[in-house]
């Protein structure tokens, strides 16, 4: 076994086992090195009565005026602010910053998803007896077709021609 108090990684099995709470297979090696090592034996008694020393101590009784005593100085270490005061002080001590520069981050990400759609793909079903017709569509040609529709609807036909021709009801 290397010596725990030599190694920074092993320092904690010399507290762990004054605190009882080592596992006991561990305990064994570390007791008989422990025996052998005189560092590590003199840091073990300086924890154990450190261990001996808290158990040993007992806190002071508090007064039963403790708590009057204690708001009635905080009233004097506290210059008299109103009760406004008293409510917004802690919350200018915030700092805005850090939630401004979040929302900000977080509304630039959504403005980018928003902005940047996927490429529109046609729809294909998954089910294979139907099958999907896809036909390449000369742009030009249907700009041509689209531009004489829209002359032959401008064109009116003579007066003569509209007088002559039967009417249908």
């Amino acid at each position: 076994m290397q010596c725990p108090s030599r190694r920074k990684e092993d320092a904690d099995l010399l507290l762990s086992f004054c605190a009882q709470t080592l596992e006991p297979e561990k305990s064994a090696p570390l007791l008989r090195h422990i025996a052998e090592c005189a560092d590590c034996r003199a840091a073990t008694e300086a924890q154990l009565a450190v261990w001996d020393m808290l158990d040993s101590w007992e806190a002071a009784p508090i007064s039963s005026d403790f708590d009057a005593k204690l708001y009635a100085r905080l009233e004097l270490e506290q210059p008299n602010l109103s009760w406004w005061r008293r409510i917004t002080q802690p919350l200018s001590a915030l700092s805005w910053k850090p939630a401004f520069s979040i929302g900000t981050a977080c509304i630039a990400m959504i403005a980018v998803f928003l902005i940047r759609s996927p490429q529109s793909t046609q729809f294909v079903p998954a089910d294979s007896s139907s099958q999907v017709r896809i036909e390449k569509v000369d742009i030009e040609a249907v700009e041509r077709s689209l531009d004489d529709m829209d002359m032959l609807t401008q064109i009116e036909p003579e007066p003569s021609a509209r007088e002559s021709s039967p009417r249908k009801l």
